[in-house]
């Protein structure tokens, strides 16, 4: 799992405002099509160790993940459990996170680098499902697109152009919270989570987006627009990740720390703190050679908000180090 970061309430008062629009985002495609089959699905496919065989994998659509009382949702709660131990409240967490979180991040990352709003309550929700039962895959395709004055979509058929990024942001984030509210609404059903620790993964999963992708450029514009969408009015988050550029020896970089926590550290924990020097990777090794885990203190993820920010700094610049 991916964990957490340095909480913190936004007030009305510090949520920035949205830049002009630029006429050229970051990353650039002739469709609104175009792009989602090839930056979104490279920005998904950006941890897969191994080549996927899509014949392995299946889909499922929203209505699927909330019938009878949600039983697609129950049943892996239960499988999170029996797989990796821990609490109720973190194998929902998980799964909010696999789900909406996806979604979230999916859409925040067109947002921030596309330049364009999609609109994720206008077309069926699809999740493509590992064979291990966790979400590796979401599907925006249908929805309908936005687009701000002078970006290169304007003036397709397709594509509806709004009023200045203001809007595009606004009508973006309520969308998405229309369309992942029934599953935040059932995950309190299956376990006892309160709605503001499962609205902080959809927030975390909007405003880290952009991080651990060294290739990705790197734009003041980019943080922007996702800092205006993680303080957009009406947001039922009440913490929200920080987002950032940064300077790194080799150049610009994006660095992240989440608002919420996945409570991964409310798992068994193993008795010895490494496991045997043989089973670790290349990269594995120098990283705890790099940060040697502290016996007794908890066992949190890289971005996890119970991390000192330093840390949690430091650690993305290593690894961005090793794979850029």
């Amino acid at each position: 799992m991916t964990v957490t970061a340095a909480r913190r309430a936004v007030s009305p008062a510090a949520r920035p405002a949205v830049g002009p629009a630029v006429s050229l985002p970051p990353l650039l495609a002739g469709t609104p099509a175009a792009w989602l089959a090839t930056h979104l699905e490279g920005h998904l496919a950006r941890h897969e160790t191994e080549p996927v065989d899509a014949a392995e994998r299946t889909w499922v659509q929203a209505p699927a993940v909330l019938a009878d009382d949600a039983a697609f949702l129950r049943a892996a709660h239960r499988r999170i459990l029996a797989d990796d131990g821990g609490t109720a409240q973190m194998a929902a967490k998980w799964l909010v996170g696999w789900t909406a979180g996806t979604v979230a991040d999916a859409v925040g990352f067109v947002l921030a680098t596309g330049g364009a709003g999609v609109l994720a309550d206008t077309a069926p929700l699809r999740w493509r499902l590992h064979p291990d039962g966790w979400v590796d895959r979401v599907s925006l395709d249908g929805c309908r697109v936005l687009v701000a004055p002078g970006h290169p979509w304007a003036g397709r058929d397709d594509v509806e152009v709004v009023a200045d990024e203001a809007e595009l942001v606004a009508r973006t984030v309520d969308s998405l919270v229309r369309a992942v509210r029934p599953v935040v609404d059932a995950l309190r059903g299956v376990a006892r989570v309160g709605a503001r620790s499962l609205w902080a993964e959809v927030a975390d999963g909007i405003g880290m987006s952009p991080t651990y992708q060294p290739d990705l450029p790197v734009r003041d514009d980019v943080v922007a627009r996702l800092r205006a969408a993680l303080t957009a009015p009406g947001a039922p988050w009440r913490v929200s990740p920080t987002v950032r550029t940064a300077s790194a020896p080799w150049g610009p970089v994006y660095l992240g720390q989440k608002g919420g926590c996945c409570l991964a550290y409310q798992r068994p924990q193993p008795d010895v703190v490494l496991p045997d020097e043989a089973e670790l990777s290349d990269e594995l090794r120098e990283y705890y050679a790099r940060f040697p885990p502290e016996t007794g203190a908890k066992r949190v993820c890289t971005t996890c908000s119970l991390r000192d920010p330093q840390g949690c700094a430091d650690r993305q610049l290593w690894w961005l180090g090793q794979n850029r």
